[in-house]
C-alpha cells in the first residue's frame, strides 16, 4: 500500500473500534483525531463544555499503523460510527487517509468479501481543550 502523505492502519477486532467510538460520539458530535506516528490522539469537549474526552490508541494496538507526518482528521463521530457498525466482528478494517483529500478510505476484508465504503471528512475546528488551572 502506498501512499503519499497519509495514514494507513488496520485493525482486526472492529467491535472494539466500534464500542468506542459509539461512547465517543454520546458526548462529542465532531472531533479531530490527531494521527501521529506513536499513535492516534483525540482531546475534545462535549457541546455543553463540561466533559474532556480524551483518548490514546497506541500505534502497537493495531495489526499494521503508518503514518508519514502528524495528521488531524476531523470525523463526524455519528457518520463514523454507522459505518464502522457494518464491519463483523471476524472481519479486518483498514483506514487509509491521505492529504490530498478529505475522504476517509474504509475497507472491510472478510473471508470472501470486501467492501470499501468512503466517509467524508468535514474539517473540523481544530482547537485543543485544556482543564484551566485554578488558585485556591
Amino acid at each position: 500500500m502506498t501512499l503519499i502523505n497519509g495514514v494507513s492502519l488496520s485493525s482486526s477486532n472492529p467491535s472494539h473500534c466500534t464500542v468506542l467510538y459509539t461512547a465517543i460520539k454520546e458526548l462529542v458530535t465532531d472531533a479531530n483525531f490527531v494521527c501521529s506516528e506513536d499513535g492516534i490522539k483525540l482531546q475534545a469537549m462535549d457541546n455543553s463544555h463540561v466533559a474532556l474526552v480524551a483518548v490514546d490508541l497506541l500505534s502497537e494496538g493495531f495489526v499494521h499503523y503508518r503514518c508519514d507526518h502528524p495528521m488531524p482528521l476531523g470525523v463526524n463521530l455519528a457518520s463514523f460510527t454507522k459505518v464502522l457498525k457494518c464491519a463483523k466482528d471476524d472481519d479486518r478494517v483498514a483506514l487509509t487517509a491521505t492529504d490530498a483529500v478529505d475522504v476517509l478510505k474504509l475497507t472491510y476484508e472478510a473471508k470472501s468479501t470486501l467492501c470499501v465504503p468512503f466517509l467524508f471528512l468535514p474539517g473540523v475546528e481544530s482547537r485543543r481543550p485544556g482543564i484551566s488551572r485554578t488558585r485556591g
